[in-house]
Parts: C-alpha cells; structure tokens; sequence
C-alpha cells in the first residue's frame, strides 16, 4: 500500500520534516515594528484635519448649492412658461439643502465608523451605529414620501408620491456635497503643471517623463540640494545599454583581461553552482534571510529572474573592491543606473553598449531570442521582439538625457574594436 505524505518528510528515514531548503526558520525572530511618537502624532493630527476639512467642505458645498437651486426658483417664479422653473424653484432648493444636511450626518457617522475600526471595537452596537448611516437616504426618501401622503391622502399613488425633480434635488443635495469637494481637491492636487506635462501626447510628454526620471535618480538631499561626487568619490565603472546587445560579454571579457578591476558579488537566493564561491562569486542566502535584508533597506537595487530567484546588490559591496585598491565594474541595466546616480559617494564613469540603429538592434535581439530556443514562427516571437524594442528605445532615449555615458559603443561586429573602447574608460578609471 503506497504511503500519501501529507507534510513534508526525509526520503531517508520517513520522518516528517518541519525545515525547508528556502526558509530557515530556527531562532528567526520578526524584527519589532518602533513607532516613532512624534510622527506618530504628526499622523493623527493631519487624520483629524482631514475629517474636519469632509465636513465643513460637504456643509458649504450644501449650504452653496441649496441657494444656488433656491435663487434659480426665486428668479423664474414669475416666468412658469419656462421649463427651467420645472426644474428649479424654491422648493427643491429646500429639498437640496436637506439632502446636503443629511449628506453632512453621513460624513459624520462614516468617520466615527472609521474611528471604532481604528480602536478595535467589534461589538454588535458598535457594528449598527456604523450600518446606521446607510439609513439615512432612506430616511429622507420615506420622509419626503410622508409628507407628499399628509398632503394629498386621497390622490395619492405608490411611487409617485415623490415628483422626478424633487427626488433629483434632493438625491443630488446628498450625493454632491459629500463627494465633489473630495473629487475637486484630488484633480487640483494631480494637476499640477509637472503633471500637466506628463499627459501630454508625443515627444513632449515622453521627454518629460524621462526628465522627471533623471530628477527622481538625481541624489536629491533633503535639503533640495543635489548630492554630488567629491574629489574622493569611490570611482565605478557602469556598463549599460538595452538587452541582448553584448554588454555583459563585454564586461566578462574585460574582467577576464584586467586585474584592475571586480565585480561586485550579489546576493542571490538561486542555488550555489559547483564552480562557485560563497562570498567570492555571490552571497548564497535563504529567501527568508533575503526578505529581511531587502526589509531593512539593505539593497540598493533588487530584481527577480525568470525563474522566480531573487538578485540584490549591496552598496557596501562595491566600496569593498575600492577598499582592497581596485575599480568595481557593474554591468547595469537601467533601473540599477538610477539607483547608482542617487548615491553622491560614487562617481560614475558610464560605458554605453548598443547597435547603430533601431533594425539593428531589432535584428540582434530576434536572433538572440532565436539562438536561446524561441521558435522563428512563434506568434509571440514577433510579440517579444516589439516590446524589447520599445523598451531600447526608452533606454536610450535615458542614456543619451541622463549625462551618465562618457563612452560610447557600437557593438556590431568588430569586437576588438568595442573592446578598445572600453579599455579607454578603464585606462581614464584607474588614471589617479
């Protein structure tokens, strides 16, 4: 009889196993989460500021539009032949500013929903206070019905005790004020000119974006000043451009030929590989350890592979090579330049790798998509190719704006010729 294993288990002995091979959990601890009581204060101050502002916005947006509505009726009264008196008059101007009344109780009750959830309060009384508020357009409905019914008991029919525009002032009266206010200080507060730009169609809009970019990445201090490389900056080396264009091989290559130079170790979590080192060619590491590293903001920059395995560079580790007198070389891609152009302790010498046009480049990357088993009539080959372009030319449209690359390569077919290239930059990296 086959045995069906519920739990994990030792293929050897049978016994369950309670430790997996990615999450070593014996004497793990979660790291304890300190609130910092001034901005902790700071918070709450601006939450109360924030259910005041819904309130008072929601009682003078009511109290605006119900004179609006009342001085619309008063000004057509003696004009009945006119259709906006059918509308608009008095009464739904009172209808209006009872709905916005009701609107302000709703607001009211929705926060103090907010505060019971806040506080932990689960108890039935507690959870009908909360309901209450979706009672209240019920209650004007069945209010306003009454009232209709008192006035004309005998003509009256269900569902039409309640004329259209009386039930329009009133509904509008408790929809707005609560949510027209929040809608305008949200598109005021997007709108913005920087922002304004950014949707803008075409090259204006994408420029923009690319600048705000930069300006992101830029090392801005807190202070507003931009951080920039002193005299003693650690020197670094960043080779970059668009995928499957040739740069890592020619890191590998230059690495290989010059003793000068390293490559910072990364840590990973993928399997160590027989002709590794720990510590020498990457950090080996758990998942679990891995996520409470990148927790505490130990990694300047992280990513993920296809297979799910996670990457994460340490800025320690490239001041380490400059430690034992050599220049680390980093073979970027573009999210990791941003992230090295924040640091103002680096100063950057910046290689760029790619083809002398966009056929080009859409060529390489179909023959090396190809060339790493994607079929030539796949429907998603074409796909894949398209949006790899598209994302070359992003990157260089970043590369040429960013004022990174002192260096320029055209990796086409002369590789000797790329090479000497690089070498150049290596030569101005080492030159003290």
């Amino acid at each position: 009889m086959a045995v069906v294993w519920q739990v994990m288990h030792n293929s050897d002995s049978g016994e369950p196993r309670y430790i997996s091979d990615a999450y070593e959990l014996e004497g793990f601890e979660l790291p304890k989460i300190e609130v910092d009581p001034v901005k902790f204060a700071a918070e709450l101050e601006s939450y109360e500021d924030l259910k005041r502002r819904l309130v008072v916005d929601a009682a003078l947006f009511g109290a605006v539009g119900a004179f609006a509505a009342f001085q619309v009726g008063v000004r057509y009264s003696f004009l009945a032949f006119m259709t906006i008196y059918q509308i608009f008059g008095a009464d739904q101007g009172l209808l209006f500013a009872l709905g916005a009344l009701a609107s302000v109780a709703y607001v009211i009750l929705l926060e103090k929903t907010a505060d019971d959830v806040a506080s932990g309060k689960q108890d039935v009384a507690t959870k009908l206070k909360g309901d209450a508020r979706f009672a209240v357009p019920v209650v004007l409905v069945l209010a306003l019905a009454a009232k209709n019914y008192l006035a004309n008991p005998d003509g009256a029919v269900l569902f039409k005790l309640i004329p259209k525009h009386d039930f329009a002032a009133l509904m509008i009266g408790f929809i707005a004020p609560a949510r027209l206010p929040l809608l305008y200080r949200e598109v005021k507060s997007s709108l913005k000119g920087d922002d304004v730009l950014d949707m803008l169609p075409g090259s204006i809009g994408q420029g923009r974006a690319i600048l705000r970019s930069m300006g992101e990445s830029s090392g801005a201090s807190a202070d507003g000043a931009v951080e920039m490389a002193g005299p003693q900056a650690t020197r670094v080396i960043v080779v970059s451009g668009p995928k499957c264009l040739g740069k890592t091989t020619l890191v590998n290559k230059i690495l290989a030929e010059d003793s000068r130079l390293a490559q910072p170790p990364w840590c990973t979590t993928r399997p160590l590989r027989a002709s590794e080192v720990d510590g020498k060619d990457a950090f080996f590491t758990r998942q679990v350890k891995f996520e409470e590293l990148e927790r505490k903001g130990s990694f300047l920059h992280v990513y993920k592979d296809e297979s799910g395995e996670s990457y994460g560079l340490r800025l320690e580790d490239i001041f380490a090579i400059a430690e034992k007198g050599k220049v680390c070389v980093v073979d970027a891609d573009m999210a990791l330049v941003k992230a090295l152009t924040s640091v103002g302790d680096l100063a950057l010498i910046g290689v760029w790798v790619s083809l002398d046009s966009i056929e080009s480049i859409e060529e390489r990357i179909r023959t090396t998509l190809i060339s790493a088993g994607a079929a030539k009539d796949s429907p998603t080959l074409e796909a894949d190719v398209r949006g790899m372009v598209r994302q070359a030319v992003e990157d260089i449209e970043y590369g040429v704006m960013s004022g990174v690359f002192d260096f320029t390569v055209i990796n086409n077919s002369d590789e000797e010729e790329s090479m000497e290239t690089v070498r150049r930059a290596v030569e101005f990296a080492t030159t003290k």
